[in-house]
């Protein structure tokens, strides 16, 4: 077995009163290990390397003292250390870990399990960034460090105490503990202990994409419960970010994992994800991903640092929101560290790790620096950022086919997204249900109807007839007759007597199934847990209903998406308020206080987008039978608009909410925010109001406080050839 030196290991050094001096030869390739340590009466602790202490690849400079002989001069975690090298003095904390200091920062790392102390930068590289060395690259993949043209050695590094506890409140708010013992995690399952988990944000198909610790490394202990879980998951290919074609061959047992009977690509990353180096390595391992269609895993030593950049990456790249990828990143302090949100280290290891590299990553200009994560669009940020270090356009497009479930073609079988529609079923509903009914990369377990925009018989109806033009058998379940008040309203107005358009085109061959629709969504949701979606594009009726019925398994659903509220704009059914929402506005605020995962696409991302002109109808019904059916549904709605002004423009909001849920490219721009809904009668009944972050708002203590993420922008232009194309 190889021993790895890796990324964890940390810096440290130091006496109370008497300082520590090394020297380091001027040798262009340091040994693997320094050489013995010699007393002289000049200092009681003098160590004079003659050709060992070495720069490992990351630019760490390792020093001939361990953690047990600084403690026993005095010196403790979170006391501040004067570092004296190469010329150059540096104030710098004494710490145990990298995650003790924030990214970027030079410590004194000594870890008691390790077998030496180190200078660092915190997933940097100190040799380059202090002009100690230089490190050239071979093409056989090794590499070595030469002095620059100011050092000249041998190189003294002499250490000593600046401030007894100086860095005590910093240390304990970052100081996290792991150990490499199973038997120390008994409340985890044998894929959390290994950090192995699917990555399941918005945009990432089902069962596509694993992180976890690496299945071959035995350092930390967790190497055989990784390759297993990767066993159980299918996984096809994998992407090292810690190992060499080389290294990866020298672990015991290699040969014997099912690790080694795989794809894999090795990148062997640096942990400055900020250098040219990693940049390079990281587009020629999503290269890789762009042209292997599979099953994947992303892995480093932990599956925490690199792997947990890598991963928001591609979460961000696929439509995350950035409450997903913070909980998706944030998950491996509970695995290894029981870190929870309400841990006093939560947000400082969050900003001090991945937020700050995200705003590194995703900064472009002066003004990006001051904005907040959770207002900016991370899909095209993501995107900007992978051309930036080298994909190009059509790797980017392969890329997130592969990572969505589309592009895997090596007969390998993907679980789809399993999802429910519930419907108040008028035109634009129906058009919604066709376009989900002809996509093959979801299922739709069934389409639960309700009240809205006409009554629940005709709803049902109309639902039932939708999918039959979409030759989909999915079954279809009555639901709620009335709203959450018992009160009703209707749009005939708008969509006609039978919400179709008047056209003579409902008459369906099959009937609804007699279980009642709050029942079925709690039964699938029991049956999947974590991974049912639900589609709102009416009244949240059903959804409160199911929520007061059993509460703790709709806290199993994974999102919901919600067709509704007016976003940041202008009401339909009021100066302020959506129809969906004021159809029930107690139900919505049901939903939106309940505390599962709410995506929302207002009537404000619809303006314009979701615009269909008559040119567009004539083109929708000559495509098919099928075109035929929805461009005729939308004769009474088409009416309504020409009699308010807009002679020549049509909305349909719920099949563009539809195109963002299936095509998540479709979504250009997010907000985290919390929404709140107002259910006292009044001018602003059923308004949703969304607090922004930034504002001394009561209500948002903290950004933990979010409950829905915000669709502030959509792909106005490709929308229509979309569906024309979706629906052939």
């Amino acid at each position: 077995m190889k021993k790895k030196t890796g990324t964890g290991l940390i810096i440290a050094a130091l006496l109370t009163s008497i300082f520590i001096t090394i020297a380091v030869p001027d040798t262009s390739v340091f040994a693997a290990e320094p050489a013995v340590a010699t007393e002289t009466e000049s200092c009681p602790l003098i160590r004079t390397f003659t050709d060992t202490s070495y720069i490992n690849k990351h630019g760490n400079v390792y020093l001939n003292l361990t953690c047990e002989e600084i403690k026993a001069k005095g010196y403790e975690y979170g006391d501040i250390v004067k570092v004296k090298i190469g010329g150059k003095k540096y104030r710098v904390p004494f710490v145990s870990d990298f995650t003790d200091v924030d990214k970027g920062e030079t410590a004194l790392f000594a870890r008691e399990a390790d077998t030496y102390a180190v200078i660092a930068v915190a997933y940097g590289d100190f040799a380059t960034r202090s002009g100690l060395a230089v490190k050239t690259e071979h093409e056989d993949g090794t590499f070595e460090w030469n002095f620059t043209d100011n050092v000249t050695g041998p190189v003294k590094v002499s250490i000593w105490m600046k401030k007894k506890g100086g860095y005590a409140e910093g240390y304990a708010i970052h100081s996290v503990v792991r150990t490499n013992e199973r038997a120390d995690y008994p409340d985890l399952s044998d894929e959390e202990f290994a950090n192995f988990r699917e990555v399941n944000t918005t945009g990432m198909g089902k069962g596509i994409l694993y992180r976890t610790s690496s299945p071959v490394n035995p350092e930390i202990g967790r190497n055989s419960y990784a390759d297993k879980a990767m066993e159980k998951a299918g996984v096809t290919v994998v992407l090292n970010l810690a190992d060499s074609d080389t290294s990866i061959l020298e672990f015991e047992g290699f040969a014997d994992t099912y690790y080694s009977t795989l794809k894999y690509k090795t990148l062997d990353l640096t942990i400055d994800f900020k250098s040219e180096d990693f940049e390079k390595s990281l587009a020629e391992g999503l290269r890789f991903l762009s042209e292997t269609p599979g099953i994947y895993a992303i892995h480093c030593k932990e599956g925490k640092d690199r792997a947990g950049y890598v991963a928001a990456i591609l979460e961000c790249l696929m439509g995350a929101s950035y409450e997903e990828v913070v909980s998706d990143y944030m998950t491996t302090y509970y695995n290894y560290y029981g870190v929870t949100k309400e841990d006093f280290r939560y947000e400082p290891i969050l900003n001090g790790n991945l937020v700050k590299s995200l705003k590194e990553a995703f900064t472009f200009k002066k003004s990006d620096k001051k904005k907040d994560l959770s207002t900016r669009n991370l899909s095209k940020c993501a995107e900007k950022y992978l051309k930036g270090i080298g994909l190009s356009s059509e790797e980017i497009k392969n890329l997130k086919a592969n990572l969505s479930g589309t592009g895997v073609t090596d007969g390998t079988e993907i679980t789809k997204r399993k999802i429910i529609i519930d419907t108040d079923t008028g035109a634009d509903d129906a058009s919604a249900i066709i376009l989900a009914a002809k996509n093959s990369n979801v299922e739709i377990l069934g389409v639960t109807t309700l009240v809205g925009n006409v009554d629940l018989e005709q709803g049902t109806r109309n639902a039932l007839m939708a999918l039959e033009m979409a030759g989909a058998d999915i079954p279809v379940y009555n639901g709620a007759k009335t709203n959450y008040d018992g009160e009703n309203i209707d749009a005939f107005s708008v969509f006609g007597s039978d919400g179709m358009g008047d056209a003579d085109l409902i008459h369906p061959t099959k009937k609804a199934e007699t279980t009642d629709a709050v029942d079925f969504i709690i039964d699938s949701v029991k049956k999947y847990p974590g991974e049912i979606e639900i589609v709102v594009l009416g009244p949240a009726t059903n959804i409160a209903n199911a929520i007061d019925k059993d509460p703790a398994t709709m806290r199993k659903v994974k999102m919901i998406w919600s067709m509704g509220t007016a976003g940041l704009g202008h009401g339909n059914a009021s100066p302020v308020a959506e129809f969906n929402v004021y159809g029930d506005a107690p139900a919505y605020k049901r939903m939106l206080d309940f505390g599962v995962p709410v995506t929302i696409i207002g009537l404000d991302s619809c303006d314009g987008a979701a615009q269909w002109t008559g040119i567009q109808f004539e083109e929708l019904d000559k495509t098919n039978e099928t075109g035929h059916f929805v461009a005729a549904s939308f004769g009474k709605i088409r009416e309504f608009y020409a009699a308010n002004g807009s002679e020549d423009a049509t909305m349909n909001c719920d099949s563009l909410a539809m195109t963002c849920i299936l095509y998540p490219e479709f979504i250009k721009g997010t907000i985290s925010t919390h929404a709140s809904c107002i259910t006292d009668k009044g001018e602003t009944y059923a308004q949703v109001i969304f607090y922004k972050k930034g504002f001394t708002y009561d209500i948002v203590k903290n950004e933990f406080d979010y409950n829905v993420t915000l669709v502030t922008d959509v792909d106005k232009e490709n929308y229509f050839a979309n569906y024309i194309s979706a629906i052939k």
